[in-house]
């Protein structure tokens, strides 16, 4: 049996993180996540440019960029346009004020 009295299972529970960064920063969000906050990826209509990193899994439609689905497990997504006045918005009134890091 393992001694996990050093761990602590979503220590960061009820953290909000609203997740703008380029692909080499999405690793920190998804220990953050980890860790129990709720991570939310903001992505540009576009997505997110990790999504066109290699190696692949899959084929088309359904190919998924193994980088991209590493730095990003435990975390949801939303598309917003920060370019729009109304996405800047939605942005600014995220409900439950969010925490920034």
């Amino acid at each position: 049996m393992t001694d996990n009295s050093n761990h602590l299972p979503g220590m960061l529970q009820g953290v909000r993180v609203l997740e703008v960064t380029e692909p080499l920063g999405a690793l920190v969000g998804r220990f953050l996540a980890d860790l129990g906050a709720d991570v939310i990826k903001i992505e540009p209509p576009e997505g997110d440019g990790g999504r066109h990193a290699s190696p692949f899994v899959g084929a088309g439609d359904e190919r998924l960029s193994l980088p991209f689905v590493r730095a990003n497990v435990n975390k949801r997504s939303v598309i917003l346009d920060l370019t729009q006045r109304r996405d800047q918005e939605r942005f600014r009134s995220w409900p439950s004020a969010p925490t920034w890091w």
